[in-house]
């Protein structure tokens, strides 16, 4: 792992073996993309990567934290049909009813 790796490019790139090792030496998981503002889950839960979004989720990532427009991490993997990753965020307790 490279030094200017980043709990969000990890999360973005689907490198869970980064992730899992910048958690455990202490990265912020709330590290934001300073172009849009999505956090690593968002981007995680956007590109399906399912292993990704359980660790971060598991770490107490901010499930409804929001990007510059409004969006979460729900809302990304749900308008890219993210099936799988939508019953994960719903099973950890995001709220339906959020808007953008």
């Amino acid at each position: 792992m490279g030094k200017k790796m980043t709990i969000y490019n990890a999360a973005k790139t689907g490198n869970s073996e980064a992730v899992r090792q910048l958690i455990q030496s202490g990265a912020n998981i709330e590290n934001r993309d300073n172009e849009s503002n999505n956090t690593p889950l968002m981007v995680a839960s956007e590109n399906g990567h399912a292993e990704i979004v359980g660790m971060l989720l598991e770490n107490e990532a901010n499930i409804e934290a929001q990007d510059n427009q409004g969006s979460n991490a729900l809302m990304a993997a749900a308008y890219i049909g993210r099936a799988e990753i939508v019953r994960i965020l719903l099973a950890k307790g995001a709220n339906i009813e959020a808007k953008d």
